[in-house]
């Protein structure tokens, strides 16, 4: 009936004009996520759904194990996760305007003991942030690639600076050697500036 009801809306004939399902899988999610969650309806095929939970998973699991700590959104969540407020992780001073936690919320006081930020909670916040960085990362490399094919002399220093990280690091880049690329993040920076 619900369904019958949205395809009249949209003024389709379910003969004429057939609705992919992942757009109904989409507007089942939008207006009764709960009901889609009972009846087990994923909007994504189930391995990819398991990867990107491993990827997460292991990720906390080796960051927690090893005391790695980055500058990053995953590194706030399993911090928020902890019960730690982001000002806390900044300057060690607490912010009285600031409830970036549950516990220092007073929205929901009574409630605290019920919420608990699973693994599962901060997959999907780190899905929706993957898939959001897409386009402002694509758009960055495209006006990057015009900005460097305008300045050969940039690209010259630019690919200089990587092939020496890339040598220091026999060819691994990891995350620390990247960080250290000062040339890459001036061009990076210069560009988002620009566009």
């Amino acid at each position: 009936m619900l369904l019958l009801a949205l395809l009249l809306v949209l003024n389709v004939t379910p003969l004429e004009n057939p609705i992919p399902s992942a757009t109904i899988k989409f507007l089942l999610y939008l207006i009764a996520p709960k009901l889609s969650k009972l009846l087990g309806i994923s909007f994504f095929p189930k391995e990819v759904t398991q990867f990107f939970f491993n990827v997460i998973t292991q990720t906390i699991q080796m960051r927690e194990s090893q005391g790695i700590v980055r500058p990053d959104m995953l590194n706030l969540l399993i911090e928020a996760r902890k019960g730690k407020k982001i000002c806390d992780l900044e300057t060690n001073i607490p912010n009285e305007s600031s409830h970036t936690t549950l516990e220092d919320s007073n929205i929901n006081k009574e409630n605290k003991a019920k919420h608990y930020l699973t693994d599962m909670d901060i997959a999907a916040q780190a899905l929706v942030f993957f898939f959001g960085g897409f386009e402002s990362v694509a758009t960055l490399m495209s006006f990057t690639t015009y900005e460097l094919t305008l300045n050969p002399e940039c690209k010259k220093k630019l690919q200089t600076e990587v092939d020496e990280t890339l040598k220091e690091c026999n060819g691994q880049l990891t995350y620390e050697s990247l960080m250290k690329m000062k040339y890459m993040d001036m061009v990076l920076s210069g560009t988002n500036q620009h566009s």
